[in-house]
């Protein structure tokens, strides 16, 4: 058994699904989703409580089974509502590690957004500065302000939503 975690993305944010926490748990995934269904007021608490349908081999054939898709803090209240064992002991640090590993990907990728979005801005303020000594670099500018403008927004699309996410 591998102590690494499979992290998937639901609505920008990092999820484990049920069936992968009852495997690391070594218990019926059964068990784990009528644990999920029982406190689902609690961990709805915690953000919101997406089920999936996943198709699984049985030896009669492929089955379907509702899989729970919970974010960071429903996994460590799962495992909070689990016995203490060194096997859960082990899944809370396995998880806060891959956890940590998403959220720190994701500071990255803003930080280089958040850097391009820089060097544009200081583009756009030298061409400004430029264009304001004569008429020709004011034609220079203005063919460019287009381009500039359309990097811009995808940057800050890219960054803004990134930023507010993290932080909550």
């Amino acid at each position: 058994m591998s102590n690494v975690i499979h992290l998937t993305t639901v609505s920008n944010e990092p999820r484990v699904d049920s069936v992968e926490i009852a495997k690391h748990l070594g218990v019926a995934h059964k068990a784990t989703i009528q644990l999920v269904r029982r406190y689902a007021q609690d961990f709805s608490e915690l953000g919101s409580l997406p089920f999936e349908m996943a198709p699984f081999e049985t030896r009669g054939g492929e089955q379907s089974r509702e899989v729970a898709m919970m974010n960071e803090d429903q996994c460590y209240l799962l495992l909070a509502y689990s016995r203490n064992t060194a096997k859960v002991r082990g899944l809370k640090l396995a998880l806060v590690k891959a956890f940590g590993d998403a959220r720190r990907r994701g500071v990255m990728q803003s930080l280089s957004a958040w850097q391009q979005l820089q060097a544009i801005q200081v583009e756009d303020a030298g061409s400004l500065a430029r264009a304001s000594v004569g008429s020709r670099l004011m034609l220079d500018r203005k063919r460019s302000l287009p381009s500039l403008r359309s990097r811009r927004a995808v940057l800050e699309r890219e960054v803004i939503p990134r930023l507010f996410d993290s932080a909550a």
